[in-house]
């Protein structure tokens, strides 16, 4: 262990070593190369795959340490809710979110997504208009928070009238989600919630005469909840939002394939205590 004051004293430390049994994991290559490390111990894939493997499993610190970004993350989300229902535009809402949580935007793990009316069907959408619209209909926000390098990744949506169809649908599919977060069990295959998350939609469909004269299983075999499901149940949460070891099966890095009918999962093995997900 070499204990440094500037980052380039690394330099004076590694020619002191053998550099065969000396190994480079970042962004930095030409620095490693410069360092005489060799090319093969450059981001070597089976020293990736050991800690990628590993990282999916949580320690009690991480687990602290996520916790307490989920915290930093829901006082943003209470600040922005009521911004918006006080007519403010997407950028105030934004700016809502951070005096609340007392940071910047580059303390965050990525850009806050803040979507009023229309603007919420493009996808990833962050520009943040000064202006609010004429008539408020409904409000997205997907935004997150970073605590000791670990991330919450918290998305909600808003109806402005909370007794019309679309708030109405918004409890409905809340209700379907915790009634399905209440039977997650540890040795479950992650890919069976995933399926049992599209026929709570497929049943919301039907309830609010969205799709009708069809079964649930007819329309998912047909893929018509696809559209209302695009991307997965969840995901892993960690050092990364989307973070990795997903598909690992062990150290080796040996992946456990996709299945056909779902192949953008990115996450999709069996439950353990201490993986952390998103839903």
């Amino acid at each position: 262990m070499f204990h440094l004051k500037e980052a380039n004293d690394i330099k004076k430390s590694l020619f002191q070593l053998d550099k065969k049994h000396t190994g480079y994991i970042g962004e930095s290559i030409d620095l490693a190369k410069e360092l005489g490390i060799s090319a093969v111990n450059i981001n070597r894939k089976s020293v990736l795959d050991y800690f990628h493997f590993h990282r999916a499993y949580k320690t009690n610190y991480e687990l602290s340490c996520l916790q307490q970004a989920q915290k930093m993350a829901i006082a943003g989300h209470h600040a922005a809710s009521e911004a918006f229902y006080q007519g403010a535009s997407e950028f105030d809402i934004n700016v809502s979110y951070f005096q609340a949580r007392g940071q910047r935007d580059i303390d965050v793990p990525y850009s806050n997504i803040i979507a009023l009316n229309e603007n919420y069907s493009v996808l990833h959408y962050t520009k943040l208009k000064y202006q609010p619209p004429k008539k408020m209909y409904s409000f997205l926000i997907d935004a997150g928070a970073e605590y000791q390098g670990y991330a919450a990744d918290i998305t909600r949506t808003y109806a402005a009238k909370n007794n019309d169809e679309f708030a109405n649908l918004i409890n409905g599919l809340d209700s379907k989600q915790q009634i399905l977060i209440d039977t997650i069990k540890t040795g479950i295959r992650y890919t069976e919630y995933h399926q049992q998350m599209h026929q709570h939609i497929a049943s919301l469909l039907l309830d609010h005469g969205i799709i009708c004269n069809i079964s649930i299983e007819t329309m998912i075999e047909k893929g018509l909840t696809t559209p209302f499901f695009p991307y997965s149940l969840g995901h892993l949460l960690g050092l990364k939002v989307h973070d990795v070891g997903g598909l690992m099966q062990d150290e080796t890095g040996e992946s456990l394939a996709a299945p056909e009918c779902y192949p953008f999962l990115t996450f999709h093995l069996d439950l353990t205590t201490w993986y952390s997900i998103n839903y």
